[in-house]
Order: structure tokens, then C-alpha cells, then sequence
């Protein structure tokens, strides 16, 4: 990065001032090179400044993706509002189950989708802890 940024300074001050004089030259070098050693110390500070203030969001956001992640309410299919390829991600619940499920809408407990015949309880068993109802 400091080859980088010789490299750019050296181009600069010999493309508009270079001269026949080579201490001339290096005085305008060094002083170019001076000016562009403090701006990088000012553009550290600055950065350094940024990611202090920072610091408390970036954990805050990965406690936030903690926090979604162990969120198990988020997961389950909600029998009012899934559509039917979500419906048949749950075991044993293929298109015509994910159908009548459909057609007998609107729950007002899981356990609805029995007593409204849409599947039968031994196939609510296996996706009693994998669903939900919210309101219609």
C-alpha cells in the first residue's frame, strides 16, 4: 500500500513539477510526500473514529441474528396464511392434505384442521409441533 501510494505521489509532482534540478525535485518529493503522510494519519484517525462509534451496532445486529435464529415461533408454518409447497414441507403432508388444509380455512386453533376434516389426527400428531395459527 505505501508503494501504492509513493508511486501516485512521485507521478504527481513529476507530472506537474519536475524540473531539471534533482534537489529541487526531491524537495518537492519529500514535501508532497509530507502532506500525503498527514492526510493518511487523518484519514486513520477518521476511520478509527468510525468503527469505534460503530462497535456497539455491529453486536447488536449479531445478537439480533442470534436472537431470529433461536426464534422458534418464526419457524413454524402458520395453517391460515401457508402456501401449499410449505404445507407439504411438513412430514407426511403431501398435495392433497396441503389442499383440504387449504380449503378449510380459517383456523382458529391447530388442532381445527382435524375437527374441520382436513387431515386426520394421527397426521396432526406429526406436524402438531411444527405449525401455528395466526388470524385469518
Amino acid at each position: 500500500m505505501k508503494r501504492i501510494i509513493l508511486v501516485i505521489a512521485a507521478a504527481a509532482i513529476c507530472g506537474t513539477a519536475c524540473s531539471n534540478n534533482p534537489n529541487k525535485t526531491r524537495q518537492q518529493a519529500a514535501e508532497a510526500t509530507k502532506q500525503l503522510k498527514q492526510a493518511s494519519r487523518e484519514a486513520a484517525g477518521q476511520i478509527k473514529k468510525g468503527a469505534e462509534a460503530a462497535r456497539p451496532y455491529v453486536g447488536a445486529v449479531a445478537q439480533g441474528v442470534r436472537d431470529g435464529l433461536k426464534d422458534k415461533q418464526s419457524s413454524l408454518v402458520d395453517l391460515n396464511h401457508a402456501w401449499g409447497g410449505q404445507l407439504m414441507s411438513l412430514p407426511g403432508i403431501h398435495a392433497p392434505e396441503a389442499r383440504a388444509i387449504i380449503h378449510h380455512r380459517p383456523y382458529t386453533s391447530a388442532h381445527d384442521v382435524v375437527t374441520k376434516g382436513a387431515i386426520t389426527e394421527q397426521e396432526y400428531q406429526r406436524i402438531a409441533s411444527k405449525v401455528t395459527v395466526a388470524p385469518q
